[in-house]
């Protein structure tokens, strides 16, 4: 379902906590059989967020 994931930025300096930064990624979700609908999209994006809490130590930013 997640067709590709591509870092477009990266910025450090305020408000962004010194030794930290933010990356900005764009995410692109795909199926070849059908459209996928907003729930289906939510449901992978929140776990890819929360494995990437989760491994990497990383605060989703909204």
């Amino acid at each position: 379902m997640l067709e590709s994931a591509r870092l477009f930025d990266v910025y450090q300096g305020e408000p962004i906590p010194t030794g930290k930064k933010s990356l900005a990624y764009k995410l692109t979700y795909r199926t070849t059989d059908r459209t996928l609908n907003d729930d289906e999209v939510a449901k992978v994006h929140a776990k890819i967020a929360k494995a990437a809490e989760k491994r990497l130590g990383a605060t989703l930013r909204a």
